[in-house]
Parts: C-alpha cells; structure tokens; sequence
C-alpha cells in the first residue's frame, strides 16, 4: 500500500440480540488519498457496502473531532447525516479529552517550557543509536516522544524520569564525562542545570500527579466494560479532585519535591530562584526602572 495514502480504521459497534450485550468488532482498514469529508464518506460507504452492511441500518456514528470528520457542512458526520437522518453523531470522548488537556497546558508557558524541556531530554538520548541503545539497557523505563493528541506519552515521558531520577542524572553525567562532541556536552549540560533546578522537581511532581489520573481515566473510558454512568462518575470525581489539587496541590507537591531532593544522591537546592524580568533599555526622562521579581511560587 502506498505511504502516501491516508488509513483509517473501521469499527462496528452493536447490540447482540441473543445477549443484549454490546459488541465492537474490527471490519478492517481503509485507504484514501485525500483527507477530505467526501472522499473518506466514499470510502466508508463503500467499505460497509463490501461487508454486506446497510447505512440506513446504522443509528451512529463517531469519529475524532478534525474538522474533516465533525464539519458542519462538508465533514463526514454531516454528509452521513444527510443519507441517514438517524445516524446520530457522537463525538470520541477520549479525543476530546486529550485536545481539551492539550488547550489547557498549552495556556501556560510554564507547562510548555517544562514538556519541551522533557522533550529534549528524549531528543538527546535518541540523537546517537549506541546511545538510545545504552539507555534502554540500562535504564528500566524508556523515554518515550510527546504527542499532541496522545497523552499517555506524557505520563510516558514524565514516569520515565520521575522514578528514575538519579539514575538518568546519572547517566546523562557519564556522556558528559566520556564525550569529546561539543554540541552533545552543551545539551548534557543544558539538561544538568536545568534538572537540578527545584522549580523542574516541583513541576514533576506536579505534572505527575495531574497525568497519572488523566491517563487512568483515558484508559478506563476505552475499556469494554465502561457504560456511562461509569464514564460520568469518574469525570465528576476528577473534577472535584483538580479543584481540590488548586487549592493544596502545589504546596503538596513543594513539600514531596523537597524529601525527593533529600533523598536524591544528588546536591539539589530546594529553594526557588528568584528571576528578574526583561526590560527594554532606559529612555531619556524616566527616572526609575522597574524590576519586578518573578518567583515561581507566584
């Protein structure tokens, strides 16, 4: 199959009539070369109609919520809709969880600095094969890339050097030490001071806790024995728990990122830094310059 076509999955949900029980089975995978509403609908429909299966008889339909699946006017939902008035659409829940996540971290430059930092981190490890080949021998949880649309790969990410802090400090030290290359000393030392800054421990443990709930939640929504009422007690109950999380979680996670650090085998100062903001040079007739302190705790 060419690499240049688009591929979906096609997944039948329905109601067994001899159980009552509701089933899901794969039909399989198709192909399209172009992304639009009408040439996925075509492959669709052509597809339900090679496995013997009606449109009319279908009363949904759901799909991730790109433009071209959910449009209002030419995405497949609506087209659907327009053969089948009763193909009511529903959105993928999880889809929509992890854009909503992705919304909320991408609102705060700080979450953004501390995932691409976690990021680099990979893109160290992964830039020489003998080197990604020593970090998956000797370290029990690898570094995994981040996804915009899949969140796992964040608590993914964040595990990996949450519980095995020392020893990926460890390990990104011994390539430092034993590295002639003048850029791979300038990113391990990059990952070192940024590393041993307490506002990176707090921000894991921070990130940590918030993911780990997310990505349960995440996997119990797909499993098969989830119903609604399942899927909607566990929503209200997380959110009871963020709210709660805005109240005492960061002084929670300070306390946590200070035993961590007392219980690393590294020096790590568990104090914040205090940092001054930019400023544009002084003009004439200004008589005092501003120098607002920005800690993180604020």
């Amino acid at each position: 199959m060419s690499a240049a076509l688009n591929k979906c999955q096609i997944i039948l949900r329905f109601c067994n009539s001899s159980t009552g029980a509701i089933e899901e089975h794969f039909v399989g995978i198709i192909a399209f070369a172009e992304t639009m509403g009408e040439s996925i609908t075509n492959s669709i429909l052509q597809e339900l109609e090679r496995n013997g299966l009606d449109i009319q008889n279908c009363p949904g339909q759901g799909y991730d919520n790109g433009a071209n699946m959910v449009g209002v006017n030419k995405g497949v939902r609506t087209r659907i809709l327009n053969i089948n008035p009763r193909a009511f659409f529903t959105p993928c829940g999880c889809h929509s969880w992890n854009l909503l996540l992705i919304d909320v971290a991408n609102s705060s430059a700080t979450a953004k600095t501390f995932f691409g930092f976690i990021n680099k981190i990979y893109v160290l490890f992964l830039k020489s094969s003998k080197r990604w080949d020593i970090v998956k021998t000797e370290l029990k949880l690898t570094f995994k890339p981040l996804s915009e649309t899949r969140w796992d790969s964040r608590i993914g990410a964040v595990k990996a050097i949450f519980l095995q802090f020392d020893d990926v400090i460890e390990f990104v030290n011994e390539r430092k030490n034993k590295s002639d290359d003048f850029e791979t000393l300038s990113d391990c030392d990059a990952v070192l001071n940024e590393t041993f800054c307490f506002e990176f421990i707090v921000a894991m443990h921070v990130w940590y806790e918030v993911l780990l709930r997310v990505n349960n939640i995440s996997k119990l929504w797909q499993s098969v024995q989830v119903n609604l009422k399942v899927a909607i007690d566990t929503l209200r109950s997380f959110c009871s728990w963020i709210q709660e999380f805005r109240n005492t979680g960061f002084d929670n996670s300070v306390a946590q990122a200070r035993l961590f650090v007392e219980k690393s085998t590294f020096e790590i100062e568990s104090q914040f830094k205090e940092k001054r903001t930019a400023r544009k040079k002084r003009m004439f007739g200004y008589e005092h310059i501003d120098e607002p302190i920005q800690s993180f705790e604020m």
